[in-house]
C-alpha cells in the first residue's frame, strides 16, 4: 500500500469482520465503503486520465471491474 496515493476498501455486509479494526493495525490512510457502487462513483469522480487503479479481490466484487469502465467511458465521452 505505501506507494498507492489513495486506498479504498470494502466492507462486505456478508463478512463477519469488521475492516476498521484491521485497517487501523496497519501503517495507511484508506477510506472504508459499503457498496462497490459507491467505489465506483468515487474512482470515476475523483480519477483523471494517465491514473493507474489497482482493483484486487478474491471473489467477483459484485462486477466492479465492468461497472468502474462503464463510468470512466461514460466520464470521459461527456468531456
Amino acid at each position: 500500500f505505501a506507494a498507492a496515493d489513495r486506498i479504498l476498501f470494502l466492507q462486505p455486509k456478508d463478512a463477519n469482520w469488521d475492516i476498521h479494526r484491521e485497517i487501523s493495525q496497519l501503517d495507511i490512510t484508506a477510506q472504508v465503503f459499503a457498496n462497490v457502487e459507491a467505489i465506483v462513483k468515487d474512482l470515476a469522480e475523483k480519477s483523471t486520465t494517465g491514473d493507474h487503479i489497482l482493483v484486487m479481490s478474491n471473489k467477483g466484487f459484485d462486477g466492479i471491474h465492468e461497472k468502474l469502465l462503464y463510468a470512466l467511458e461514460q466520464k470521459h465521452s461527456d468531456s
